[in-house]
């Protein structure tokens, strides 16, 4: 696809000459000829050059010119029509010799060479031609009114595609970042949580040995245990044997695993009060 043609004409001199215009707008003389026939022009100037007249334009014609010749910038080449349509580059010059009327062909400079290069009305007319002969229909170009369409459908695709891409990036990138700080206060949570103080296995020894001395003097340790946890029950309003038993474990595992130490220092006290009520010493 070829660049728009500027619009401003860069010359030292006030009158450009038809080769410096074809120069100047990247198109052939012929095609600078048909534009001026095309506009109608009566008073272009002419100056003699190496012994022969060449035609001039003044500024204004100038710009007429390439403005005129804007019109049919948006073109396509032999090869990109061929590329468009999936086709040899033969099979589209025998479809615009057929179709197309040769003095409107635009012939353009490009690496150094003439090339026939072709505007929207001409790809249409090309493309209905090779549709005659070849199958286009698994080519979804048919929405499209031409190929340069078709291109630019493409290229709009591709920037909304890759703008979806980069919010889709940069919405990974802030659920990444959430996911980190979840993960960093998770595990200051559990290092935390390790550091809870529980119960040493001296303390949880000694309130079990206070429990069974009161059995020892009332001649019964089941009863003393009852005794025990009625006094838990009374005094903290912790109902341990139901708890115990809504966890499935038992009351002494409960209240030494999953109490905090000041809880369970309150019970170790009360275990005391009760052996120093029932045993003496």
């Amino acid at each position: 696809m070829q660049n728009s043609l500027s619009l401003s004409v860069t010359t030292s001199e006030t009158l450009v000459s038809t080769k410096e215009l074809a120069k100047i707008c990247g198109v052939d003389v012929n095609t600078v000829h048909r534009t001026v026939k095309r506009l109608g022009f009566s008073d272009v100037l002419r100056e003699n050059t190496g012994g022969r007249p060449t035609k001039v334009f003044n500024e204004e014609q100038v710009t007429a010119i390439k403005q005129e010749l804007q019109k049919t910038s948006k073109t396509m080449t032999t090869k990109e029509v061929a590329q468009a349509l999936n086709v040899s580059v033969d099979t589209v010059s025998r479809a615009a010799n057929k179709v197309l009327d040769p003095s409107a062909v635009l012939r353009r400079v490009i690496n150094g060479g003439k090339s026939a290069v072709y505007n929207e009305e001409q790809v249409t007319a090309i493309k209905q031609e090779i549709q005659k002969h070849h199958n286009l229909a698994s080519r979804q170009i048919d929405s499209a009114s031409t190929e340069l369409e078709v291109m630019q459908n493409y290229k709009q695709a591709t920037e909304a595609m890759i703008a979806m891409l980069s919010a889709k990036t940069e919405a990974l990138q802030a659920e990444n970042a959430y996911l980190a700080n979840f993960k960093t206060d998770i595990e200051k949570k559990i290092a935390n949580a390790e550091l809870v103080e529980t119960p040493s296995e001296n303390a949880r020894n000694h309130l079990w040995q206070n429990i069974q001395k009161v059995g020892t003097a009332i001649g019964d340790y089941r009863q003393a245990w009852h005794l025990f946890w009625d006094m838990v029950k009374r005094d903290t309003s912790i109902d341990v044997k139901t708890r115990a038993t809504n966890k499935g474990v038992k009351p002494m595992d409960y209240i030494c695993n999953e109490l905090n130490i000041e809880i369970f220092n309150k019970l170790f006290a009360l275990s005391e009060k009760l052996k120093n009520d029932y045993c003496k010493e």
